[in-house]
């Protein structure tokens, strides 16, 4: 059962309050998160404003990953859990926002965790998942300086 963990971060102009309400509003994921190869969008019925407990799914090029939010701490961190079906592939996603002046800094640490015949590929989820990590941190980043938060 190989685990692993990484971290990527950004800054950005918005306060570390609009950083977390951006991503706590699941629902709004899709106005600055496009498709790519590995994420397909995001279902559910998750509030505009996400609360621990709520649940969704992101669709992936591996099927559905369910999500379930797990932590809030206002204007300064969120966290999901995520898993498949058969739980063959699992992770624990966390977002940090820290405001220093006029910047602030954001950070995606993402665990990943895969069983079965997904442990034998655990190097290919680990770098797909990592590139997307990037991705995702470049695009909240990009949708909340252009000042659309």
């Amino acid at each position: 059962m190989p685990t692993s963990t990484s971290t990527v971060t950004v800054e950005t102009n918005a306060s570390a309050e609009e950083v977390i309400a951006a991503l706590c509003d699941v629902r709004g994921w899709g106005s600055w998160l496009p498709h790519s190869p590995v994420y397909r969008g995001t279902s559910g019925a998750v509030p505009r404003a996400a609360a621990v407990g709520d649940t969704y799914a992101d669709h992936t090029v591996v099927g559905a990953v369910h999500g379930e939010v797990t932590r809030i701490e206002a204007g300064r961190l969120i966290e999901f859990r995520q898993a498949n079906r058969a739980r063959t592939l699992s992770f624990v996603i966390r977002y940090e926002a820290a405001s220093a002046g006029s910047v602030t800094r954001v950070s995606r640490t993402g665990q990943i965790t895969t069983r079965g015949l997904l442990a034998w590929g655990h190097p290919l989820v680990v770098a797909a998942t990592r590139w997307e990590n990037r991705r995702t941190l470049r695009a909240l980043r990009d949708k909340l300086d252009a000042g659309t938060h």
